[in-house]
């Protein structure tokens, strides 16, 4: 389902609940990167009213914005549209894991494995249907349970941001 600018709302919503001021992206940034490309935000609704309630944020970067990541010296709120790529050829890609949140009200529901499930299917639907493979996926990790979910699945910390 498209994310609409009500849901661009509700992710800048979300998002305070769990990511300090600094961290989070205006509303008007995030349409411009999801009107760039929009493959870089999968959510779960609530069943009943519809109102997205979790999502992840990822977004195809070049391999000069991955290694400005991987440095740890970047502002991943301002994120240049020069430095995201569209999946528009086939080959390998980089990905940043920009944020993974779920409004605390649905913390103890299925949100977050539904979207850690859809995030699984568009990666294999990439390669599958289109030939796009991702080669890295970096995150920042800048909070506790961001970190924690980082180690979880097995990504090494490699600098400090």
């Amino acid at each position: 389902q498209d994310i609409t600018e009500d849901d661009i709302n509700e992710i800048y919503n979300i998002e305070t609940f769990s990511l300090p001021p600094a961290l989070i992206a205006s509303t008007q940034i995030t349409k411009e990167w999801y009107d760039y490309n929009p493959f870089t935000i999968i959510g779960a609704r609530d069943k009943e009213t519809q109102k997205l309630v979790g999502f992840i944020h990822t977004i195809p970067v070049t391999d000069e914005y991955y290694e400005q990541i991987r440095s740890g010296n970047f502002d991943d709120t301002k994120i240049s549209l020069d430095n995201i790529r569209q999946y528009d050829m086939q080959g390998f890609y980089k990905l940043y894991l920009s944020s993974f949140c779920i409004h605390p009200k649905y913390n103890a529901t299925q949100a977050f494995g539904l979207i850690y499930t859809e995030f699984i299917d568009f990666l294999l639907a990439l390669a599958t249907e289109r030939g796009i493979f991702i080669s890295h996926i970096i995150a920042d990790g800048a909070t506790q349970k961001g970190a924690t979910l980082c180690k979880h699945i097995g990504m090494q910390k490699v600098q400090n941001s």
